[in-house]
């Protein structure tokens, strides 16, 4: 019997992360609707610090939308693993030590260059954590074509596909023809 990871912890960064990584969308018109102003309206709705994000900063915003992706799209657990760890090493963030106002001690990734890189080590440091304590499986992207966009399974079975429910609807309404036409198949 395969065990069923738990579920990562309410976290408002770790909602962060899914929806930076979901500005790009390919059913959205246009796919890509990373701007500053859309990760500054992230940041402030997620509970985070501003940031000093500029103009010029978007192309790295980009790259690093493209290298986290993997720690969800990647199919198995030293992939996804990976791709954080490569986040937080090319930032030289350092762990510290920090203690919350309920007095629990946690060890948590800082540092980064810039406003990109602090965005980089926090996203990275949060995915860590949730990836260590929820597991690699409840990371994943949506199953419904041309959908790629990704999410965290918070279902109590762990068998999550897609990324919302109107994807969801979307490739049961195309299985539904497909078995409809199987079963019905017209004159020859």
């Amino acid at each position: 019997m395969a065990r069923v990871s738990s579920v990562p912890a309410d976290d408002p960064a770790l909602e962060l992360v899914i929806d930076f990584l979901n500005t790009y969308d390919d059913l959205a018109t246009p796919p890509d609707r990373l701007s500053i102003q859309r990760v500054t309206e992230l940041l402030d709705r997620h509970g985070q610090p501003a940031l000093a994000l500029r103009a010029s900063d978007l192309e790295s915003l980009r790259r690093l939308r493209e290298r986290l992706r993997p720690a969800f799209a990647s199919p198995d657990a030293a992939g996804k693993a990976a791709a954080v760890d490569d986040v937080l090493r090319t930032e030289s963030a350092r762990a510290t030590v920090v203690v919350d106002d309920a007095g629990t001690v946690a060890l948590r990734a800082t540092g980064g260059d810039g406003p990109v890189g602090q965005l980089a080590v926090l996203l990275a440091d949060v995915l860590a954590r949730a990836l260590s304590t929820g597991g690699a499986d409840r990371f994943g992207t949506c199953a419904a074509d041309p959908c790629h966009c990704v999410y965290l399974d918070r279902t109590r079975s762990a068998r999550q596909r897609y990324c919302c429910q109107l994807c969801n609807d979307r490739m049961a309404a195309a299985a539904y023809r497909r078995r409809s036409r199987a079963a019905n198949p017209g004159p020859a």
